[in-house]
């Protein structure tokens, strides 16, 4: 059995060997892999996180389409490097809902995703018609963010029905939430609550950029319960920066891409008594 344990460097943003103590700081953000773990547990499969529900085998010509255009979601499957490199079963139900019952406030739109992946979520907004598209994630995640986001303009303009939005992809770390954002009319986010250390960070990044925006931001926001610590934290933390949740009635969901373990929440600015 091998074990490499890797932190977040803020300054390479990247993971690196732990050689010592002095890389931890009060919080750090670790990346541990086991390998070869079989011969320690040769009857036993260990997991992080649940097996996807609506898996897509793109590299066995299967897709995804929005509006009738195909979304690439290229995968980097078993990079060691994080989470970021897979398409999740949250965005899958979060970009469905959008196609389902939200593409007419979408259209027109100035959409931002946090913690985007590989880009179905943040892509489906452009296929169903927003202004404008910022897709955000950790360093390691956004060149194949951004060659998701060629590919799937190349294949719609390829059939005659290009994308008319400007799409950009930009590196955000909750730790550092940006103020320069602007205006943003929706936050989208999906299968970004899994880690408990994350929550507080996320939440804040949310308030931020709601806080520095001119027009009301509605966020939108995909959820799979995993603890009841998870769901307590985000709650509190939703709370404490003055943010409402409504949870998304099951039936407005697309009935071909729903599950009773995801929810979709929309959350706003909490309105202060005059």
């Amino acid at each position: 059995m091998d074990l490499t344990i890797e932190v977040y460097d803020q300054k390479l943003q990247q993971f690196v060997r732990l050689e010592n103590l002095q890389q931890l700081g009060r919080r750090s953000r670790l990346s541990v892999a086991l390998t070869n773990a079989d011969q320690l547990f040769p009857e036993q499969k260990c997991l992080a996180l649940p097996s996807r529900i609506f898996g897509l085998d793109v590299s066995a010509g299967e897709t995804f389409a929005i509006d009738g255009r195909v979304v690439h979601i290229g995968e980097v499957g078993n990079s060691g490097k994080g989470t970021g490199l897979t398409t999740w079963d949250g965005s899958v139900v979060l970009a469905k809902y959008l196609e389902h019952k939200r593409r007419e406030d979408i259209a027109g739109s100035r959409v931002v995703e946090l913690g985007s992946g590989t880009g179905l979520v943040g892509i489906s907004a452009a296929l169903l018609g927003a202004r404008e598209v910022i897709l955000t994630d950790l360093a390691y995640v956004v060149d194949n963010l951004a060659a998701n986001v060629a590919e799937t303009l190349r294949l719609a303009a390829s059939v005659d029905r290009p994308v008319e939005c400007k799409v950009s992809t930009r590196v955000l770390d909750w730790f550092n939430p940006p103020k320069d954002l602007g205006d943003i009319d929706f936050l989208l986010a999906s299968d970004v609550v899994w880690v408990e250390e994350l929550i507080p960070p996320l939440v804040q990044t949310f308030d931020t950029l709601i806080r520095h925006s001119s027009v009301v931001t509605r966020v939108l926001m995909s959820y799979q319960k995993r603890s009841i610590m998870s769901d307590r934290l985000l709650f509190s933390e939703l709370e404490r920066h003055n943010l409402h949740k409504t949870r998304v009635p099951a039936a407005s969901l697309h009935p071909g891409f729903s599950t009773d373990r995801i929810d979709v929440w929309q959350i706003e600015r909490r309105k202060t008594q005059a």
